[in-house]
């Protein structure tokens, strides 16, 4: 499996500019690993699989949090309602 890369950066910057991150911080989510060996860290570039595994995992999490935003801001308004 070959090393993952972004390949459209105009995709990059504007889901930087959405999420409120700066690009090369999302870019080595996206791309690389940081695994500890000893008392030192190694950047490893992730593969093609790889990569795709934590895009899937952030937008999961991105999702389950949106979903509790919404389901709070339903919750409030059905509060305010009923008293």
């Amino acid at each position: 499996d070959a090393e993952s890369r972004v390949q459209e950066g105009s995709l990059l910057r504007a889901v930087s500019d959405l999420l409120q991150c700066d690009e090369p911080s999302l870019d080595f989510a996206l791309t690389k690993r940081k695994i500890r060996a000893g008392r030192e860290f190694i950047e490893k570039p992730t593969t093609v699989t790889e990569a795709e595994f934590a895009r899937e995992g952030m937008v999961k999490a991105i999702y389950a949090r949106l979903f509790e935003w919404v389901v709070s801001r339903v919750n409030a308004s059905l509060s305010l309602v009923g008293a």
